[in-house]
């Protein structure tokens, strides 16, 4: 158990983003389960033809991430860059 107040503190901010890291985790581990299964090529079918995603859609699905990680820095736990 941490002794000083700093190091309380910074248990806190580790415990706490870990619950919200485990929570991703699950949600997206299950997402991904339930999409394996229920996209799955059965037997003796042929897949669909259609178009991917756009390139602004393909874009916006990979700085979905990046925006979280900056909600968290910045809104939840207020850290800035200091010059």
């Amino acid at each position: 158990m941490p002794v000083g107040a700093v190091s309380r503190h910074t248990l806190q901010i580790h415990s706490y983003f870990m619950i919200i890291i485990t929570v991703l985790f699950i949600v997206v581990l299950g997402i991904t389960i339930y999409s394996m299964f229920e996209h799955r090529k059965s037997a003796g079918q042929r897949p669909a033809k259609f178009a991917g995603p756009t390139g602004t859609v393909q874009w916006l699905w990979a700085m979905v991430p990046f925006a979280i990680l900056l909600f968290i820095d910045y809104i939840l736990i207020g850290i800035h860059f200091s010059s």
